[in-house]
């Protein structure tokens, strides 16, 4: 946004940030200068070198301390005026808000050599007010990228470090675990709250498997058997005896074939049929007495205990591999192998 597109009240403000930023600018190179004077070297220097300089720098140099004061007015005079600004718009709640949340500017106010250096803030103070009213874009600014690079870089190694190190402790708490046997072992206290969604679990799905795989081929599985029965019957002694019997021999055996196979596709599909019926408890029961019977919190089970703190160590692993990931170095490789390719 240039300055011909501001709003009216907003054309003072930016003058006197432009005005400030200026002198504030000059103030801290000043002091900077000033303060490394105060090195015996950078004076002999200057002593050596620029006589002339020397000369007329070092009296103010010893009154640094009177020259500045003209500086804090400046700056007294330009907080006053803001604060009066904010309590007139009602910016704040309370008119004593303001120099508590702009409490940089008046510890900056302060004439001594360490509250000199706070001063600075109230340039980033400027510049996001200059941001604000869109008169510049410190986004694209390379030194506010490389910034935010660096403040991305320090916040995911922190944040790695920090879960990393809890990934372990958790590791080590699961394999320091009680065994079976004790009162509270890691498969009872982790699997035995979920008791009832584990037994309903298992029932849906030897329901759904009886119903969606079973009855969509249950002609198909009836031929098949047939076919087996067939084939098994003819390679079988007392059926080819059966069969020499004169007249009724051959019909005896169909009769005796059609009887097996049919025999054992009733007695399959029936604990099919029962099983994808949604009335059938015995499912429900049998996953139930097959749990109970894993997770024993008196008993338990020593290789399912095993199992199971394998598998959660193992993931609580990946888990720290994959957190290791320098996230940064990916970003920053991505770039280089598009130009190589």
């Amino acid at each position: 946004m240039s300055a011909a597109k501001l709003r009216k009240e907003d054309i003072g403000i930016f003058l006197i940030d432009i005005i400030m930023t200026v002198i504030l600018i000059v103030n801290l190179l000043w002091f900077a200068f000033d303060f490394s004077f105060l090195n015996k070297s950078v004076r002999e220097f200057f002593h050596l070198n620029f006589s002339q300089f020397y000369n007329w720098y070092l009296p103010i140099h010893q009154d640094f301390g009177k020259y500045d004061l003209w500086f804090v007015m400046i700056f007294l005079s330009e907080f006053l005026i803001r604060w009066v600004i904010s309590v007139v718009k009602g910016v704040y709640h309370r008119w004593f808000y303001y120099p508590l949340i702009h409490f940089y500017d008046v510890l900056g106010l302060i004439p001594a050599g360490g509250f000199r250096f706070l001063r600075v803030l109230r340039l980033f103070s400027i510049l996001y007010r200059l941001q604000r009213m869109g008169i510049i874009n410190i986004k694209k600014w390379y030194a506010y990228q490389q910034l935010m690079h660096v403040k991305d870089i320090v916040a995911e190694e922190i944040s790695d470090t920090v879960i990393i190190r809890l990934l372990s402790g958790i590791q080590k708490g699961v394999e320091k675990e009680a065994e079976p046997g004790t009162q509270g072992h890691l498969v009872y206290n982790a699997v035995l709250p979920h008791r009832q969604e584990i037994i309903d679990w298992i029932s849906n799905k030897v329901k759904n498997t009886a119903t969606q795989e079973y009855m969509p081929k249950r002609d198909e599985i009836q031929r098949q058997i047939e076919e087996k029965v067939r084939l098994i019957l003819e390679d079988s002694g007392p059926i080819q005896t059966i069969e020499k019997i004169p007249l009724i021999g051959k019909s005896i055996a169909q009769k005796l074939e059609t009887s097996v196979s049919e025999g054992i596709f009733e007695g399959i599909d029936g604990i099919m049929q029962k099983l994808a019926d949604d009335q059938n408890t015995q499912v429900a029961e049998m996953a139930a007495k097959a749990f109970d019977a894993l997770i024993n919190k008196q008993e338990g089970d020593p290789e399912l205990n095993r199992i199971i703190k394998s598998i959660v160590v193992n993931m609580l692993e990946e888990l720290k591999k994959q957190t290791a990931v320098k996230e940064w170095q990916q970003k920053n490789r991505r770039p280089q192998q598009v130009i190589n390719a």
